[in-house]
């Protein structure tokens, strides 16, 4: 049997639920221009291609002013980072689980923004 000596995992929605930090941010940045907050399920259907795409995605503003908005979306997310954002159910006992490994998170999250979360959810040191 094949015994992987790594394992790696994407970190939103894998290894933690953040999805409900991001719409928030999401919301905040879209109010700052304002414009109308959106239903969570919309923005939670746009995530996962990065903070660029999302804010290209949510807030309709000219080109020239994107930087601004993604400026503000991050302003935001790290603001919220960790409201509700949990480890996702089991992921605890599974890196237990792997701890003989070499575990790594792969994530087009900004790396400060991820090692906060793997630090404040107590996972950090497994990676």
């Amino acid at each position: 049997m094949i015994r992987p000596k790594l394992l790696m995992f994407d970190l939103d929605g894998t290894l933690v639920d953040s999805l409900q930090d991001i719409a928030t941010s999401a919301n905040l940045t879209r109010t700052h221009f304002g414009l109308p907050p959106l239903p969570p399920a919309q923005i939670i259907a746009l995530v996962g291609d990065g903070s660029d795409a999302l804010v290209r995605a949510v807030v309709p503003v000219p080109p020239e002013r994107h930087p601004e908005a993604l400026a503000v979306l991050l302003r935001s997310y790290d603001a919220h980072l960790l409201d509700t954002t949990r480890l996702m159910p089991g992921t605890a006992a599974m890196l237990r689980r792997y701890e003989d490994r070499t575990l790594a998170v792969v994530t087009n999250k900004l790396q400060r923004l991820s090692e906060r979360i793997l630090s404040e959810l107590g996972v950090r040191p497994s990676f």
